[in-house]
């Protein structure tokens, strides 16, 4: 296996993980039961996910970002598929953290996966505060609007994002966008 993709498959596996920790503090800590159930991806016009690292080690020396700090930022044009993304990670080939940019089109298959985990976000009546998780909050753009939403393991915490609606499936959504960029 190439230097290149054990790097960044080691990063994408840390964050896999990371993640699936959250899904199950929140389903084990009886984090409320979904409300609503509609289909976000029947409308959607564009999306713009981020994702707010927790409690995570800091980046090594001679990084040019700072991992803790600097979410990742993924977003999606419905129209073209066009996806971009802007987190701090390590580069191909790089023990060091540096900005990552890009941006390309997805196929038409993980466009429909990409709809598929949007019609897996859920409103969710929750009330949690699970210190050093960390969130995601995506915007999604429709004809109607912009809905916002924000992961529910922060929902009864005193900074909660109250101009959002607290769901579930945000977390899968961000890793699904994670694996494609």
């Amino acid at each position: 296996m190439k230097a290149v993709s054990f790097s960044r498959t080691r990063e994408k596996l840390a964050r896999a993980v990371r993640y699936s920790f959250v899904v199950f503090l929140t389903s084990a800590c009886g984090a409320g039961s979904d409300l609503e159930v509609e289909s976000l991806s029947e409308d959607f016009q564009s999306l713009s996910a981020v994702n707010y690292p927790g409690f995570i080690p800091t980046s090594p020396p001679g990084s040019s970002c700072e991992v803790v700090v600097y979410p990742e930022t993924r977003t999606l044009e419905a129209a073209s598929r066009w996806m971009t993304w802007d987190y701090c990670g390590p580069g191909p080939g790089s023990a060091i953290d540096e900005l990552q940019r890009g941006g390309r089109t997805l196929t038409e298959m993980e466009f429909a996966s990409v709809r598929e985990a949007l019609d897996g976000v859920r409103s969710a009546r929750a009330k949690s505060c699970i210190d050093d998780v960390g969130h995601v909050t995506l915007d999604l753009e429709t004809s109607a609007g912009t809905k916002r939403y924000v992961s529910d393991v922060r929902s009864g915490c005193p900074e909660a994002h109250e101009t959002r609606t607290f769901a579930r499936g945000l977390v899968e959504l961000a890793n699904l966008l994670s694996e494609l960029d």
